[in-house]
This record gives structure tokens, sequence and C-alpha cells, in this order.
């Protein structure tokens, strides 16, 4: 459990409320108070700020959605966990702060014990979501097949290299034993001595013939380990696959690891930087221009938080295809993390046809979405720029374009804007019809 205090940013315009609210939270957080909006930013550089609290009451509104937009479009204010201080029964100022990108809005006071006490358990949420989310991540990104039950050997969580190695979906798996996977080819007494080994040390290890759902009998290597109960909480097993027909295969799948999503099979950010200096290359040699466009999925974080994490797997899987499917063989998409694509459109002869090309990507990608539980609609923000009219470094291109995506988002969403250094658009902004 973490022990140590959360860290929580307080931002407030008002000094003598700043100076009040942080004393009053201090024996509960490890406040950051800083005196200027500047300062709050600069404070997200340092990591660890579990929450980040902002005074939106009485005047302060306009300050306060300010301050929003300039943490959500950090990067690193991305990640936490954001609570407004806000007046009770102002349902429109409550809307607009939400759009602003407030993840709580709170109406009890942070002097009071009402209010530090929700404070304590956003904070607590937030560092335990952050754990879930990291470890998640990481299984996800593991080449080895991750298989978990629970006390009563009831599959509850496998990830994508399990369900790619057995033919099985996850949903399949869930509430089933992994006597689903049984091939034949052990008797009783070999797993009456596994389950031995679990119950005498807390680990197994060994080869295992299994089942696929296509019928194919496969050797595995397999570790097993039970998890320790805590309190009334039963314990776990925790099964780690490795697929011995493909045991030499790893460097391979290593290498494309490297350079491609595991999640999309869509290149990353390292083979994107490659992909750019190539297109620069043709770019400068047989004409045109090099349009590189930066897209972030609007409605993504609501997608998830109503449908769960896979169906905010299958909107990033849908939105590569459309990508993909729409743009040319010689361009380019990449998923470089999160909901954020980059595409490469190659050979563009001016702005107009770049603009109609990203008029269409916008439309493919509002059409509804099934996802697990329901059928999503999202929208798409689009930033462009242009190689050599631009520049041609490429971290420069990929920023430029993210700055314009950037400033769509502000300006509503659901569109497209051009980069351009004075940061006026050298064309209206698009948006889908």
């Amino acid at each position: 459990m973490n022990t140590r205090p959360a860290t929580l940013l307080v931002i407030d315009h008002n000094p003598q409320r700043l100076a009040e609210t942080a004393a009053q939270l201090a024996g509960d957080f490890t406040v950051v108070a800083p005196a200027a909006a500047e300062s709050a930013q600069k404070s997200l550089e340092h990591g660890q700020i579990s929450l980040v609290l902002v005074d939106a009451r009485g005047n302060a509104v306009d300050a306060a959605v300010a301050e929003c937009a300039r943490i959500r479009n950090d990067p690193r204010g991305r990640q936490v966990t954001l609570v407004l201080l806000t007046d009770p029964g102002d349902l429109a100022t409550e809307q607009r702060l939400l759009d602003a990108g407030a993840d709580e809005l709170m109406t009890e006071a942070p002097e009071r014990p009402a209010g530090r006490a929700r404070l304590r358990r956003l904070a607590l949420s937030s560092w335990a979501a952050g754990r879930l989310e990291l470890a998640a991540v990481a299984q996800d990104a593991m080449l080895e097949g991750v298989l978990v039950t629970d006390a009563d050997d009831r599959i509850i969580d496998a990830n994508r290299a399990f369900c790619s190695l057995t033919g099985y979906t996850r949903e399949e798996l869930l509430g089933q034993t992994p006597a689903l996977l049984k091939s034949g080819r052990h008797d009783e007494a070999y797993y009456r001595s596994l389950w031995d080994s679990l119950a005498v040390s807390g680990s197994w290890s060994g080869e295992i013939w299994n089942r696929m759902k296509s019928g194919e009998v496969y050797r595995q290597q397999v570790s097993i380990v039970r998890t320790a109960a805590g309190g009334s909480v039963p314990g776990h097993y925790v099964a780690l696959f490795n697929d011995l027909r493909t045991a030499g295969n790893h460097p391979a799948q290593l290498e494309r690891l490297a350079y491609y999503d595991p999640l999309t099979d869509l290149p990353n950010r390292s083979l994107l930087q490659d992909r750019i200096h190539q297109s620069i290359a043709h770019t400068l040699r047989y004409g045109g221009l090099l349009a590189v466009g930066y897209l972030d999925v609007d409605g993504f974080r609501r997608v998830k938080e109503a449908f769960g994490a896979e169906a905010g797997d299958r909107v990033l899987l849908e939105v590569g295809k459309r990508l993909t499917e729409l743009l040319r063989a010689g361009d380019t998409v990449a998923r470089i993390g999160g909901d954020e694509f980059v595409f490469l459109l190659i050979g563009v002869e001016n702005p107009t046809e770049c603009e109609t090309i990203t008029g269409r990507i916008i439309k493919l990608i509002a059409e509804p979405i099934e996802v697990p539980g329901g059928v999503v609609e999202i929208s798409a923000s689009v930033g462009l720029t242009f190689s050599p009219t631009d520049c041609i470094n490429p971290d420069t291109l990929v920023s430029h374009a993210e700055e314009a995506m950037r400033a769509m988002k502000a300006a509503g969403r659901n569109g497209f804007r051009v980069y351009h250094p004075e940061g006026d658009s050298e064309f209206p902004d698009g948006v889908s019809s």
C-alpha cells in the first residue's frame, strides 16, 4: 500500500485563499502551491503529482477554465486527476468545467473534514488506477502469454499474447478454468503433482501440452505462482506461458516490438522518425509537399470510462484501420501513444489537396464504432504542417503538427488546423459536416 502522503498541486489566483488552502491541507498531503500559473505548469515537470486542485469558486471560473486547458495541453497534465472547487447549483458552469477537462467537481470546502476526506479518497483512487494501468500496459506488452485465475481457478484475466497464442478472445476465457486448454496428453497424476507443488512451495514450472481453440495441440513452458492472500481477500494464480514451437523467433519478435505498436500493429514513434526522414528525402528529390498530420481522438476518455479499457482498445484499432484504408499505399499511419496518431501524405500538390483528404479522414472517424457493450461515436482533431515549406526536421514537423492540433481542440474540436509560425491558419479551420 502507498504510505507516503500524496502530492497535491493547488492552483488559485487569489493569493490569500491559496495560502489558506495550502495550510489547511498540509496535514494530509504534500502540498505544492505556486504563486503563478507559469509556476503551476513548471510544477508538473517534477512528476509525482497525484491531484491538481483548482479553485473555480466565485468569479474565478474563467481563470479556472484557462488553467484546465493549460494543464490538459501539457503531456504531463493529461495523466493527473483534475479536481475543481465549485459553487453548488450552477449546471451551466459545471458543464463548462467538465468540458474543459475536469475529472471531478467538488463543492465541499477543503478545510472541512468532508472535503479533506474526499480529496484523500481521490488521491488513493488516482494512485491505484495509475498502478493498475501501468501493470496492464506492461502485461499486454509482454511477448509471453499471461493468465490469471482466482482462488477457485476461474480465469479473471489474460493478456493479448495469451489470446493470440490460444485463439480464444478474452471474453471467451473469462470465467472458464484452464481445463478448457487440456490436450489429453497428461494424466491426472501429472496435474495432481502440479497442484501439490503449488500448495507446498507456492510455485510450479514445467512443460505442458495444451490445445488451441482450433484444436491444434502444442507444447509450452509454463511457470505458475500463487499470490499470497491478504486479509479476507483470497490469493490468485498467475501463469506465464512460452510457446516452445517459436522459442527461436524471439529476436525477430523483439525487433518488431521495437518498431511497431503492439495494439494496432502500426508503426510506432521510432519507426515514424525513419519514415519522415525517407519522406523528406523523397520530397526534396521529386518535388511536391510532405504533409504531416497529428490526430487526437476526441471523447476517447469518455468511451473508456463508460465502456472500459477493452472498448478503448477497440476504438483505437478501428481508428488505425480506417486511417490505413483511406490513405494510399505509400503513405504512413503511426500510433505514437495513447489516442494519438500521426499520418504522412507524400507527394501532395498543394495544401488544398491535403485539406480535402483530411476532411474525409475526420468524417470517416466520426462514423459509429461497435464496442463491447454498445456503439460509440467519436470525433478527431487534426493538426497539419508541410515540408519543406515549414522545415525539414522530423521532430519539429511533428511538434508543429501537434501544436496545430492543440489549437484545434481549444477552438472546439472535430476539425483540423494548419500550423503557421504566427499562430494563424493559412486557410480557415476545416470542420467535418
